[in-house]
């Protein structure tokens, strides 16, 4: 397959999934969760990942999850990671109970799933090789680090942060590299 016809391949199914990608966004936008509390935002991508097809693993480190994309070439494995929390800001304008995704994270949710569709679309010319692995990180940001310590506390994270947490679980052991929206 020609570079040309894969490129194509990938840029017509992100034109095409645009609308859903931006209302995804606002979606998430408008129902910000902070560390390890992002369940709602967790539920909408797992579902968006589930009706393109993946089979996606949940409750990784609280509220991540994984789906892979594997070509059935020989390859690397490549992680494309998305944020998934927000932040205690009670003065921003549209927060929500005093949180909001002043961050982008809500971009960066939304764009795992854009990736999604255009790699889906660019493996299913054949044009690629390896797998790839679409990664919702939790918690991010440094904040609630109470509510955090009571979560390690408890034995049911390691780590106070998500990415630590989800190499702790494993989740990370077969990639060979990784790359994220922020």
């Amino acid at each position: 397959m020609d570079k040309k016809t894969i490129i194509a391949a990938s840029d017509n199914a992100i034109n095409n999934a645009g609308r859903m990608i931006i209302d995804l966004a606002e979606k998430i936008w408008q129902n910000p969760e902070t560390g390890y509390r992002e369940t709602e935002t967790s539920k909408l991508l797992v579902k968006t990942l589930e009706t393109l097809g993946f089979k996606v693993k949940t409750g990784l480190a609280i509220t991540g999850f994984r789906a892979d994309l594997d070509t059935g070439r020989p390859g690397p494995t490549i992680a494309v990671m998305g944020e998934l929390d927000a932040l205690l800001i009670p003065g921003h304008p549209e927060a929500v109970n005093g949180v909001a995704h002043s961050c982008g994270h809500h971009t960066s949710a939304a764009n795992l799933i854009g990736t999604a569709i255009g790699l889906k679309a660019a493996a299913e010319t054949g044009g690629l090789c390896g797998r790839i692995a679409f990664i919702g990180a939790p918690a991010e940001e440094g904040i609630e680090l109470e509510y955090r310590q009571s979560l390690v506390d408890s034995g049911r994270i390691g780590s106070i942060a998500g990415k630590s947490q989800l190499i702790r679980e494993g989740v990370m052991d077969d990639i060979d590299i990784a790359f994220m929206h922020h």
